[in-house]
């Protein structure tokens, strides 16, 4: 008799979002143009009822950090009673130091085309920044890499080199997967989501090629009709975690016998 898989779904319900900037970046990045950054709280909003978990997040300077050691002493009071992830941006093993005794979980953007970086990221930074700040936050905290599929034109083509250095690289066992979402308003609102089928041939070939690895569906995806066949292909091949699921993959989870553990802190929680 075959083991019953289990799945973890998250309706984020006791999760909260911190921008330690506002909705203030100097990157300006084109795929989000501070969208992201203006449904986050602030510190002095104080946290609401039920909250288990908080990402402390926020725009980047034009190194391409986010500046949360300046909230250290907020950050630290709320690391008393909540579980907390931040993104950090680009840092320094000495930054990289600090920001572990204040959080639980880095999640960390990994890229590994320069053109990204430039073009997107608008920052003069390089490929080599990106894997010296993932080893010196390696070293000091746990970290979630985190992959957004389609993020160059619409297209899945890097991504596959980013998993293999992830895995092989720099032995990460746990990546969490976003997917382009074009947002109104942004200079990149007009590039299309990859298409469904590119995605199809992607999640599979980390199925065959990384059975081990932890795969988890974040938060940042488009939603309707493409949300409903994204998230069944997550369940179909092997993911451990979904942000905010749609019915149709909980439907399926259920009808494939899987053993449904729902919570609702952020994704890396699990």
């Amino acid at each position: 008799m075959g083991r019953i898989k289990k799945i973890f779904f998250t309706d984020l319900s006791s999760n909260q979002s911190i921008s330690v900037t506002g909705s203030g970046c100097a990157l300006n990045c084109r795929h989000c143009n501070k969208k992201f950054l203006k449904p986050m709280s602030g510190f002095a909003d104080g946290i609401k009822p039920g909250v288990r978990s908080i990402l402390i997040s926020g725009g980047c300077d034009d190194q391409g950090k986010v500046p949360v050691l300046r909230f250290a002493k907020e950050i630290k009071k709320l690391k008393s009673k909540y579980k907390i992830n931040t993104h950090v941006g680009l840092v320094s093993q000495a930054e990289a130091k600090k920001i572990a005794g204040l959080v639980d979980i880095v999640s960390f953007d990994f890229v590994t085309e320069q053109k990204i970086i430039k073009e997107v990221y608008n920052l003069n930074k390089k490929l080599v920044d990106y894997y010296e700040s993932l080893t010196a936050l390696q070293k000091e905290v746990s970290i979630f890499p985190h992959i957004t599929l389609g993020l160059w034109q619409g297209e899945i083509s890097w991504e596959y080199q980013a998993v293999e250095l992830l895995v092989k690289k720099f032995n990460c066992q746990k990546v969490v997967f976003n997917v382009f979402l074009p947002i109104p308003g942004t200079e990149l609102s007009q590039q299309k989501s990859p298409l469904i089928e590119s995605v199809e041939k992607f999640f599979y070939y980390l199925e065959k090629n990384y059975p081990k690895l932890d795969k988890r569906l974040g938060c940042m995806r488009p939603g309707g009709q493409y949300r409903d066949q994204l998230d069944k292909l997550a369940v179909l091949t092997g993911f451990k975690v979904i942000t905010r699921p749609s019915r149709q993959a909980v439907k399926l989870a259920k009808n494939l016998g899987y053993q449904i553990f729902w919570q609702g802190q952020c994704c890396v929680f699990t």
